[in-house]
């Protein structure tokens, strides 16, 4: 029953190429005074990491970069979303320092994942192109040390003071399937679905 809103509520955004550098920058606007809540955003919202790096024939296959599935699992990366209200049973949740899921992802994703081109399908007048989708990945971190740290500086709810950490990590597996429907003359995603264990 935890309630939660991001930091970034109410401030927009800018994203804006720099050329020099080969990567986007991240400015509020209007200026801001909380630039490192932008730090951990990322630009690619639009499932970019899915798409092959050169053009393929229908039933052709590619590799893909199971680095880069952060962007397709935790969409924006870390958008600092924090609770408003909080029991001791929440408090994991509620501790400044732990960063979110996309930090803990990060370079940490190990296994495999394929795209295929599928060939086109026509959709309300337009031409699509469908990619079948497979992956299985896995990511794991100790996170107990980081727990611990966050604790000290927390605010703890009434009751959860006397709270101890020996251990805690995350592991993450997945196995998965899906279809990316691509919109050849807008350029973006049409529609995504990925699912499995």
């Amino acid at each position: 029953n935890m309630k939660g809103e991001s930091a970034l509520q109410g401030k927009s955004v800018v994203f804006a190429w720099d050329a020099e550098k080969g990567e986007y920058t991240k400015t509020f606007d209007p200026a801001g005074d909380k630039d490192d809540l932008l730090k951990a955003l990322h630009e690619d919202m639009d499932l970019r990491a899915l798409l092959p790096q050169d053009e393929k024939k229908e039933g052709e296959s590619w590799d893909i970069d199971v680095k880069t599935l952060g962007a397709v699992l935790v969409p924006g990366g870390n958008l600092s979303i924090l609770p408003k209200e909080m029991d001791k049973g929440d408090v994991g949740m509620g501790m400044g320092g732990m960063g979110s899921m996309s930090d803990w992802l990060g370079d940490l994703l190990e296994g495999t994942a394929k795209g295929t081109y599928s060939g086109t399908r026509d959709i309300d007048g337009a031409k699509m192109a469908v990619i079948k989708l497979q992956m299985k990945v896995a990511s794991s971190k100790d996170l107990t040390e980081m727990v611990k740290e966050a604790m000290k500086n927390a605010k703890m709810p009434p009751g959860a003071e006397e709270l101890e950490v020996d251990h805690m990590d995350i592991d993450l597996k997945m196995e998965a399937e899906g279809e990316l429907v691509w919109d050849l003359s807008a350029n973006r995603a049409h529609s995504f679905e990925l699912s499995g264990p």
